[in-house]
């Protein structure tokens, strides 16, 4: 049904390009959603979040141990494979049918909607039970008597089955009702008959030059100081802005990752619990035979701290995916104006590299996501049992005796930190260290002499900091793709980070405030030409031949404070000023002025740093 509504929808897609007379001389299918606009972001991110649960059970399926060994790797890979093309397949025609934004697209998804999602809920309801009865088809029969040992044959699991399904049924049932309501606002509207030659791209574009449009929004920014631009009050938990809106990439995979984490975390707590009690056990055991009756210790739960480390892990992802919106935002802001500061400025030979980072970033980020949330609920599992186990076995002699030979080579580097410091201000900088220019230089070069040599043995200290710092911030930072575990000079060998530049340069290309604003601009201006081309009436040329008159006093006018308004805007954003016309004009005609001295190296070494400033 899906494929058949598909070519529906490529048939209308079709009648609508011949009605704006943009026609092709082929039938394509629409595309399901354009991921560098902000419109119909809310029904496109639940969209994609109803698929986080049936893409997890997809990789349990994969990655089931029994399951693979009996069908082969390559038949199960490509078997998970043609599963994900049928979930794109199956929510195909509801975007499709939004992005087309017509009434009979909108009719035809909103009977497909309505057959195919309450089906869904049937079959996952009443047909697949994950715990009972032929949930023993699918898993192993020792592992289903695990969990209902330890959890009971009674209402627990269903209450968790329950749980899982409630927010996949509430995406559900908002598509249900939102499509309906889009149908009945197309009843209500009226449409102007200058937007029936209009493609649903045009139309996008035609909204940037709104007054209140986040562009337009952007574009007065960039005229007015820091403290007149509309900011919220609670700028300590996020600074939200009316120049700025996320496209529905992001969106969408957002709502897929807060959906996945909660289907994993339900999945990992109520599957790994029981078998933490049986390790706790059996080591239990394997003590107390080592040392018979001698033993008088039990082994603390295990339970206790594999719960914490979930949830402690769980609050570090979410804090992390939230700081990580935040980075996103502010380091579009930096690709906008050519900042450099935090992301490699973009160069023409790693056109490629964005372009294939583009690709990657979603699906990199979920799997980043999904290894960070795992080490670091590792992490803190191993912290929050060693220190049950310092409280129960009441280890704080053996404790006390480690830091006391690990407490003096701490205070002593520390020190030694500080007391540079002390010296560096008031020693040895000028100003108190407002200016970065030695005094006393005869002091400053025996204290560098035996410096040398004592900072050898403080090396040590610090080389163990570095390497715990490193993997700790490694672990925790994992998820963030816009810092690079590997630092500035190697960033690129790290493939997150690399996709992170190019989406951030492929959005900057495509989503420029400025650049959407003049494209517009000129899409206005190309409508407005051919209007008065096809007027015939004389009355009407008069009219419109005053009407000129007019304009051109006025744009007299406002050339003039748009060359005001260029000036400060350049005066603001230096870097522009090498992507003016007047300035290729000017490079080309030196460059064709020097094609004699062509051969000279020193002459083609002054037009490579030209072009490397360009």
């Amino acid at each position: 049904m899906s494929c058949l509504l598909i070519i529906i929808f490529a048939i209308e897609y079709k009648r609508i390009l011949i009605m704006s007379k943009k026609s092709c001389c082929y039938c394509i299918p629409p595309v399901p959603i354009d991921f560098f606009t902000n419109t119909n972001r809310t029904l496109v991110a639940v969209t994609f979040a109803i698929t986080a649960n049936e893409l997890l059970e997809i990789a349990n399926d994969a990655f089931s141990e029994t399951y693979s060994i009996q069908n082969g790797i390559v038949f199960v890979y490509l078997q998970q494979v043609f599963k994900v093309l049928l979930i794109g397949l199956r929510y195909y025609p509801i975007l499709a049918a939004v992005y087309i934004d017509t009434l009979p697209s909108l009719i035809l998804g909103a009977f497909y909607v309505w057959i195919q999602f309450p089906m869904t809920v049937i079959d996952q309801g009443m047909c697949q039970p994950r715990y009972y009865d032929t949930a023993a088809q699918r898993m192993n029969e020792t592992y289903l008597n695990v969990l209902l040992n330890y959890y009971g044959t009674g209402s627990f699991l269903i209450i968790i089955d329950l749980l899982t399904d409630i927010p996949r049924y509430l995406c559900l049932s908002y598509i249900i009702i939102e499509l309906p309501r889009k149908i009945r606002a197309k009843f209500m509207r009226k449409e102007h008959s200058e937007n029936n030659d209009q493609t649903q791209e045009e139309q996008v574009l035609l909204s940037v030059v709104e007054p209140n449009s986040v562009e337009m929004m952007y574009l007065r920014n960039l005229f007015q100081w820091n403290s007149n631009r509309q900011v919220s009050s609670n700028r300590w938990i996020y600074e939200w802005r009316n120049d700025f809106r996320y496209s529905s990439r992001i969106l969408c995979l957002y709502s897929s990752i807060f959906l996945f984490l909660y289907f994993v975390l339900i999945q990992v707590c109520v599957q790994v619990v029981p078998y933490m009690d049986q390790l706790q056990q059996l080591l239990q055991t394997i003590i107390d035979d080592f040392r018979g009756s001698r033993s008088t210790h039990s082994i603390p739960l295990f339970v206790r701290p594999f719960l914490l480390a979930v949830i402690s892990g769980s609050v570090i992802i979410v804090i992390q995916l939230l700081l990580l919106l935040a980075s996103i935002r502010r380091n579009l802001f930096q690709v906008y104006r050519g900042d450099d500061s935090e992301i490699p400025r973009r160069n023409r030979s790693n056109y490629m590299t964005y372009a294939t980072g583009n690709f990657h970033f979603a699906g990199y980020l979920i799997a980043y996501v999904l290894w960070g949330l795992m080490m670091i609920v590792v992490f803190m599992f191993i912290l929050f049992l060693f220190i049950d186990i310092l409280i129960s076995f009441r280890l704080f002699p053996v404790i006390e005796s480690i830091l006391k030979q690990i407490i003096p080579v701490v205070l002593f580097a520390y020190f030694k930190t500080y007391l540079n410091k002390f010296l560096a201000r008031f020693a040895f900088l000028q100003d108190d260290g407002n200016v970065l220019a030695m005094k006393n230089r005869q002091i400053l070069m025996i204290f560098l002499y035996f410096n040398f040599y004592l900072d050898a043995f403080l090396g040590l200290f610090s080389s163990i900091r570095r390497l715990l710092q490193g993997v700790i911030g490694g672990i925790f930072y994992m998820c963030r793709l816009d810092y690079s575990p590997l630092g500035r000079k190697l960033e690129t060998w790290d493939d997150g980070f690399s996709a992170y530049c190019g989406f951030l340069h492929t959005e900057c290309t495509h989503r420029h405030p400025i650049l959407l604003l003049f494209t517009a601009h000129l899409l206005v201006m190309n409508k407005k030409k051919s209007k008065s081309i096809c007027i015939t009436n004389p009355l009407a040329i008069e009219g419109d031949l005053r009407m000129h008159n007019e304009e051109k006093i006025q744009e007299r006018k406002r050339q003039i404070i748009r060359k005001w308004q260029m000036i400060v805007f350049l005066i603001r954003n230096p870097l522009f000023v090498f992507y003016r016309k007047a300035y290729f004009k000017q490079f080309h005609s030196v460059e064709n002025y020097l094609i004699p001295w062509r051969n000279n190296l020193h002459v083609n070494r002054i037009l490579i740093q030209r072009l490397h400033s360009v």
